[in-house]
């Protein structure tokens, strides 16, 4: 709630904030609520904080400070936001809500907008609290630890999807906690897909291993990628491997307060150019990490954008050869006031995993 009242305390009198996206109103309020298809909003003034909840959710919001407005499903959905009508010009998530929920506001309310309260928000969620920061890091830590665990239950026939159910059930039963994202499992020339899904490829000797899964944990993930090979690697494939790795160690050594996003992507794109495989690395660098696991800074390579102390950052650079397989070595790291901290730290020298023959 500090961070509520730090935003209600920064508005002036005649100002009001619309919060449609269930994930700034988590991190506005500590409510993690997912309405579906019902409404579910919170209006911000100067005095007072409006949540407007589904009926079948008030209990989960029953820790709310501010005034909770149930809202039944047959309820009359205009009357009830015409009664609690702002006076004050009002600014949106412009990112968040839709056309049609705009039109039932403007019906209710006849509003003033006064611009995007987007833009407010991230800049907000940049800067990562202690409380944050700690399950941050508790997130990495169990990830690391089932990244190796991972690597140890790969046999020759094993498919993707059922490396994906061990990682999933070893993340569920070991540490109560459930994936960032939906786990990624690729074998062999799959690799070569940045965001293929896993599917029903089996496993076979000389195969690309790439796993790039996250933990959750109180709804913050960590991301992390690896590739290790299915017996011996190729000669081509050491060579991606290699090269990768040291794209993102410059890109790492790069990352500090006041240092430009679109250089830290230029630091990695220029290693991988180098070795000849520019044209391999189709896509940014990386990007934030939070309550979502995608969210500002977009590390990409034309960003005029600053890191700051507080902010999660990914750092993933990646070769993809089309037909033969993929290399991606991802970690998290934490700026701070003299550079920037690893928080992911699972091994990333290139490993060849025992094929049992």
């Amino acid at each position: 709630m500090a961070r509520l009242q730090r935003l209600q305390a920064a508005l002036e009198p005649n100002q009001a904030l619309l919060v449609s996206s269930p994930i700034s109103i988590r991190y506005l309020t500590g409510l993690m609520i997912h309405p579906a298809e019902r409404f579910y909003a919170l209006l911000i003034t100067q005095e007072q904080a409006v949540l407007f909840v589904p009926e079948l959710e008030q209990q989960t919001a029953r820790t709310f400070l501010g005034q909770i407005v149930p809202i039944s499903d047959a309820a009359d959905l205009p009357k009830v936001l015409a009664a609690h009508k702002p006076n004050a010009v009002l600014a949106i998530e412009k990112s968040h809500l839709t056309v049609d929920r705009l039109e039932l506001i403007q019906s209710a309310w006849q509003p003033k907008l006064s611009g995007d309260l987007s833009e407010r928000l991230t800049a907000m969620r940049l800067i990562k609290d202690e409380d944050e920061l700690s399950v941050i890091r508790r997130a990495c830590r169990i990830i690391d630890e089932v990244v190796a665990w991972a690597f140890s239950q790969v046999q020759d026939g094993i498919t993707e999807r059922e490396l994906v159910g061990l990682i999933d059930q070893r993340l569920e039963r070991h540490y109560s906690v459930g994936p960032g994202f939906p786990s990624l499992v690729q074998f062999g020339k799959n690799s070569a897909l940045p965001h293929g899904r896993p599917g029903s490829r089996k496993l076979s000797i000389g195969d690309a291993v790439l796993l790039d899964i996250g933990a959750q944990v109180e709804g913050y993930s960590s991301d992390i990628t690896r590739t290790a090979f299915f017996g011996p690697a190729s000669e081509q494939m050491q060579r991606v491997y290699q090269t990768v790795l040291e794209a993102h160690l410059a890109a790492s050594a790069k990352l500090g307060p006041g240092v430009v996003v679109g250089e830290v992507d230029q630091s990695a794109r220029a290693v991988i150019e180098q070795a000849g495989f520019g044209d391999r690395f189709t896509h940014r660098l990386g990007h934030g990490l939070g309550l979502e696991v995608h969210e500002a800074p977009s590390m990409h390579g034309q960003s005029t954008s600053t890191l700051q102390p507080g902010m999660v950052v990914t750092v993933e650079p990646g070769i993809y050869l089309p037909g033969e397989g993929g290399v991606r070595i991802e970690d998290d790291y934490l700026i701070t006031d003299e550079g920037a901290e690893r928080l992911t730290t699972a091994d990333r020298h290139l490993i060849e995993l025992s094929t049992g023959t």
